[in-house]
């Protein structure tokens, strides 16, 4: 894991490119915090260099790193505070060349509309659920609140105020006002 986190171009051919992103990801849902932050790395750079993996890959790619997000916005409870640091960072890092790699219109693959959807539905309940008090991290604040932009600025009006983002969307609203109007949340 750390000869593929230091030089990943050993691993983006595209007959091991496709192993090499479920199996960090794998590491990224099961491992520990240490796992987590190396697989983070290679993900990083396989986002890059290769941009978004296929279809079936990007969304347990995208599970993952909700659910790490998530994991991070609740405290990760008996974490070593440096480690949750380091994850914070990597996470964040991996979160703004996500966002990179979804706008770059000559990659191959994009977030599907659906996709950006239910990480959108994600996004807020992890946001009402448990705000950002926890995120030890001004750069995983900022990520996360890049990667909601992001995915309002993928759909369009009719999308956010339809009959299943509408409440989403009023959910988050009302979240992120309560945040903003208490400081030491922020």
């Amino acid at each position: 894991l750390q000869l593929a986190s230091d030089d990943v171009t050993h691993v983006i051919a595209k007959s091991t490119c496709h192993v090499a992103w479920g199996s960090m990801c794998c590491h990224v849902e099961m491992g520990d915090l240490v796992m987590k932050k190396e697989s983070l790395t290679v993900l990083d750079r396989l986002l890059i260099h290769s941009g978004l993996p296929t279809l079936d890959i990007t969304k347990y790619f995208l599970s993952c790193v909700t659910a790490l997000i998530e994991l991070l916005c609740s405290g990760c409870e008996g974490g070593n505070k440096s480690d949750i640091i380091d994850l914070e960072e990597k996470t964040s890092q991996v979160i703004y060349n996500l966002i990179k790699a979804n706008q770059k219109e000559l990659n191959q693959n994009h977030l599907s509309i659906s996709q950006i959807q239910h990480m959108l539905q994600q996004m807020t309940v992890v946001i009402v659920t448990y705000q950002m008090k926890k995120l030890a991290t001004t750069n995983m604040k900022n990520s996360v609140m890049k990667l909601i932009v992001h995915c309002i600025n993928r759909l369009n009006s009719s999308q956010l105020q339809g009959t299943v983002l509408k409440p989403v969307m009023e959910s988050l609203t009302t979240a992120l006002i309560k945040i903003l109007g208490t400081s030491d949340n922020c």
